[in-house]
């Protein structure tokens, strides 16, 4: 039907909802060469550059701050799951205080090769230790690298690499085939990112290489102060201390001084 009506009318009938593209320009990922990628992050000689130091990294790559007004909704997440998931006692990595870090993820994607529907909209919120998905690390989305400091830490543990490798399966899974730079152009949108510390030298990395997948996404992040996570161990001393002076009270023993009913030195 579609050959007979097209001399008629001059069409080309309906458009694939994606168009067939050269099988030829496929191309392999990760998007790095990983021997030089190694050698070339290792020259910085140190693992982290810190809130300031990194904000200007990412600055220089081109991912923006995050909108307060976003940060603070962000916030607000983190803040209902510490009272809520965060405190379970089966949970071992969220009741896990110290040295907590995680990352808090927003994304609008779409594509110019579907005009009129969403192509991905969510949210994401990944700690950093074991995955809940172990096939994630055999995806070769994204490249990670290990650190000249911490030389044995495996940095395809990190919250912000394996959330940032998490969004590429889901954009593969609608059909944005990531070795196809044709259609991975064709995504655009935001991504907003809140992490609890300074990402590593090897997830600031991570970032450049989501941005070369997908140039027409805006890349947002905010960084919590360092002091934030450290704060949460702090508020538990402090919680324990008041416990403990609760309990010296009811046994009727007065802070520093001597028992109840007992005599002075």
């Amino acid at each position: 039907a579609r050959e007979l009506l097209g001399p008629i009318f001059d069409e080309r009938g309906p458009l694939d909802s994606l168009p067939m593209v050269d099988p030829e320009e496929r191309v392999t990922l990760p998007i790095v060469d990983q021997e030089q990628y190694r050698r070339n992050m290792a020259s910085f000689g140190i693992d982290n550059f810190g809130k300031i130091g990194g904000r200007c990294l990412l600055n220089q790559i081109g991912v923006g701050r995050a909108p307060e007004t976003w940060v603070r909704n962000a916030k607000q997440f983190i803040a209902a799951w510490s009272d809520g998931v965060g405190k379970r006692a089966d949970d071992w990595k969220a009741t896990t205080v110290h040295r907590r870090i995680y990352v808090f993820a927003e994304y609008h994607f779409a594509s110019t090769l579907r005009p009129m529907a969403p192509l991905l909209e969510g949210t994401s919120f990944q700690l950093n230790g074991l995955r809940s998905d172990p096939e994630t690390a055999r995806r070769p989305y994204l490249c990670a690298v290990p650190l000249p400091i911490s030389k044995w830490v495996d940095r395809t543990l990190c919250a912000e690499f394996q959330l940032l490798t998490e969004v590429c399966e889901m954009v593969n899974r609608t059909g944005i085939e990531l070795t196809s730079p044709e259609l991975r152009r064709s995504v655009y949108g935001v991504l907003h990112m809140y992490l609890s510390e300074p990402s590593c030298v090897s997830c600031v990395g991570s970032m450049k290489q989501f941005q070369t997948l997908f140039p027409g996404v805006d890349f947002y992040v905010e960084c919590s102060s360092v002091v934030e996570p450290l704060m949460a161990r702090t508020e538990l001393n402090l919680e324990a201390q008041r416990a403990g002076h609760a309990r010296g009270i009811a046994v009727g023993q007065a802070p520093g001084g001597p028992a109840a009913g007992g005599e002075a030195a």
